[in-house]
């Protein structure tokens, strides 16, 4: 079925910020946005998911560079839970001397990134035999006239007396030299095939690896490992009145042709929902509500969660109201960002609260009150 917001294809890219401090002295802001202490500017306003207590915060807060700016002030008694970006921001420059060789690419430098005059003797092999190949020298040499010998070179030609020496000045094959000491190859001048998988990284390099700035290879991660959907199985009535109330036991998972499920899966119990792994999910809840007659104003959808496998608290409600006709319906929908940080201890319960007689509308063939379950990324 349809969602609004981004494709699945995008939620592999949430990036996890560093809370802010909200403080009296600041107010509304700016605040700082940063990630693992580094400055972060995020794609907009829109792709931020901010909680503060406990409440997600949408629409009500600017984004300027690396910066937020809320439309009411914050004080010392506020708490930042958690702050999301939904995509790819951007970091600001890396600060001197912070750039480590692990993060360039092997092959990378080339010759043109060399200043000239710069490799010095200490860069080279300390003996580099060429006894195969002819020395060809000016009839002339001044300082050492002619018939230059072999013993009246050695040690004579100092880095000093070189001056820019070229690729053309280089001609026939090059003498076996330690590998240890070649720095700056460019790997476009290798030909196909005569590197070896083995020879760049440790592990399996297969078509399921890719290899990893470390010089090993390991599997493709990211990307969605749950999305699960369940459903109402039948339609309910509802005579419990001003009461939050569980709903449990009437919950099936989708099993309808076309359907497929990501990952292990939910499960529910007693009304109280597990979570397969850790991570962040994204719940989205929506009740139909069909009028039994009398009508009801106010009709609620809550999501609560618990951090202990004990106490409770309400996340998130979606409201209605149905008139007092027999055909009159209305769908109320409740979301909630979960970070599951132990799925033994945090865990969902699904309830409502009513002011009249309603039936939930609920079906075994097609999803009508259902709930989704999507696993964003980790904890």
């Amino acid at each position: 079925m349809a969602y609004i917001g981004q494709n699945l294809d995008r939620f592999s890219n949430v990036e996890k910020l560093d809370v802010i401090t909200p403080a009296t002295a600041t107010g509304a802001g700016p605040y700082n946005l940063t990630q693992n202490s580094t400055a972060f500017t995020p794609i907009n306003a829109n792709s931020l998911v901010i909680s503060i207590d406990g409440v997600i915060q949408y629409g009500n807060f600017s984004v300027n560079n690396a910066t937020v700016t809320f439309d009411a002030a914050l004080s010392d008694a506020n708490t930042c839970d958690f702050i999301y970006q939904m995509g790819i921001g951007l970091i600001s420059t890396p600060a001197d001397d912070t750039v480590t060789t692990a993060k360039l690419e092997d092959g990378a430098v080339t010759t043109a990134k060399i200043l000239d005059n710069n490799v010095t003797v200490a860069k080279l092999p300390t003996t580099l035999d060429i006894s195969g190949n002819t020395v060809t020298l000016p009839a002339s040499v001044s300082g050492l006239g002619t018939g230059i010998t072999n013993a009246q070179l050695a040690g004579s030609i100092t880095d000093a007396k070189i001056i820019g020496l070229t690729s053309s000045k280089l001609t026939g094959a090059l003498p076996a030299i330690s590998g240890t000491s070649l720095t700056a190859l460019n790997a476009t001048n290798l030909g196909s095939g005569t590197v070896p998988t083995a020879r760049l990284g440790t592990g399996t390099a297969d078509a399921t690896t890719f290899l990893r700035g470390d010089q090993s290879f390991a599997e493709v991660g990211g990307g969605i490992t749950e999305a699960d959907q369940w459903r109402l199985s039948a339609s309910q009535a509802l005579t419990t009145l001003d009461t939050t109330t569980l709903l449990s036991g009437v919950w099936e998972r989708n099993d309808t042709a076309g359907y497929s499920q990501i990952g292990t899966g939910m499960s529910e119990s007693a009304g109280v929902w597990t979570f397969p792994s850790t991570g962040i999910y994204y719940i989205d809840v929506r009740f139909v509500f069909l009028s039994a007659g009398g009508g009801s104003e106010y009709n609620e959808v809550d999501i609560w969660s618990t951090l202990d496998d004990s106490s409770y608290t309400q996340q998130s409600s979606g409201t209605i109201a149905v008139q007092a006709s027999s055909i009159d319906y209305n769908a109320s929908t409740a979301t909630f960002y979960f970070d599951v940080t132990d799925v033994s201890l945090c865990k969902l319960k699904i309830q409502y609260f009513i002011q009249g007689n309603v039936t939930l509308k609920g079906s075994s063939v097609k999803s009508i009150t259902h709930v989704n379950f999507i696993r964003l990324g980790d904890t």
